[in-house]
């Protein structure tokens, strides 16, 4: 793991992206977060060029469980951008599915990725500690939530969920972590303070391979 101490989120941003582009020289699927690390790749998709997104399957780390297109979806966060200059993409929702379906059909996509890419994530740490959409809980809950499989569906306290598990992360060969705001100071500096996922789930991207973290340096 290695941490990146950006002056400002314009600067975090662009040194993020510029590196994931001078990655990209074969075929790539690139799981995608939202909230804030989605600038990164806003930015990507601005410097790519057409035959490296030609390259690239666009994919979600987590999405927020609902109809197509509902307020909180992640892969509104797409609206912007011509997926169709990629060589695939793959949204999570579909009308109808319930969540138990969504999450195993997903599992299937995210499955033939890893067998068959490079794989990239951009991803964010949160206030609380979380990763990707791994939220705290009870030891009892996380480990029935997140077992072997590579996706899972649950009802977090804020939204129900459908995310890429611990599993799945360790499965990856790349990960980029942009971090910015005081508010997320405290998971960052704690990465490495030896809870268990259960109360800090930000902490196993100290155990992965191939993370690079880039900090706002005071927010």
């Amino acid at each position: 793991m290695q941490i990146h101490q950006c002056h400002d989120t314009t600067d975090a941003v662009a040194k993020s992206a510029t590196q994931l582009a001078g990655l990209l020289s074969g075929e790539t699927s690139l799981f995608v977060s939202g909230g804030s690390s989605f600038a990164v790749f806003t930015t990507l998709d601005s410097i790519l060029t057409s035959e490296q997104k030609k390259r690239m399957h666009i994919m979600l780390v987590d999405e927020r469980y609902g109809l197509v297109g509902h307020e909180h979806s992640n892969w509104n966060l797409f609206a912007d951008t011509d997926l169709g200059s990629y060589a695939s993409a793959h949204p999570i929702l579909v009308d109808g599915k319930s969540l138990e379906t969504t999450a195993s059909d997903y599992t299937e996509v995210v499955a033939n990725a890893l067998s068959k890419h490079r794989c990239i994530s951009i991803l964010g740490i949160g206030a609380d500690r979380h990763v990707a959409g791994i939220k705290p809980m009870a030891e009892l809950a996380f480990h029935n939530v997140f077992d072997d499989s590579l996706v899972a569906g649950y009802e977090a306290q804020d939204f129900v969920r459908v995310t890429l598990t611990p599993n799945a992360l360790t499965q990856i060969d790349k990960q980029i972590v942009f971090v910015a705001g005081a508010d997320k100071q405290f998971a960052l500096a704690n990465i490495a303070d030896g809870n268990p996922l259960y109360v800090a789930p930000a902490n196993i991207l100290q155990s992965l391979d191939g993370v690079e973290i880039y900090n706002v340096i005071g927010g």
